[in-house]
């Protein structure tokens, strides 16, 4: 499978309430009680949930991520030795996101 970097840094903004990003809309229908609209959910939306990141596209389209996806996803461009991750930094990603995913989970027989 090809992998691919981003080639331009995104826009993160974490959303906490009504009123941190303009695109969340209070929705009473939602379990998490917030929902955006995105490319792939323009009819339905999807359920943001306090505490998730809110990205923003070249094309100004927007996209929710979990806090701990996000938060094992993406480095801050203006971190001190931020850089693009490479082939063995993504393995080492891949590989402590599995651990933790399955930490204390059964092993197959």
């Amino acid at each position: 499978m090809p992998k691919f970097y981003k080639t331009v840094p995104v826009e993160f903004v974490q959303f906490n309430q009504l009123g941190d990003h303009p695109a969340v809309h209070a929705d009473a229908a939602s379990p998490t009680g917030y929902r955006i609209f995105t490319l792939e959910h323009t009819k339905t939306g999807a359920e943001v949930t306090p505490g998730d990141w809110i990205g923003e596209g070249v094309a100004g389209e927007f996209w929710p991520v979990k806090h701990e996806i996000f938060r094992r996803s993406y480095t801050p461009v203006d971190m001190p030795g931020a850089k693009a991750l490479d082939d063995a930094d993504v393995r080492a990603r891949k590989r402590a996101s599995h651990e933790e995913a399955t930490r204390g989970m059964p092993m197959a027989a």
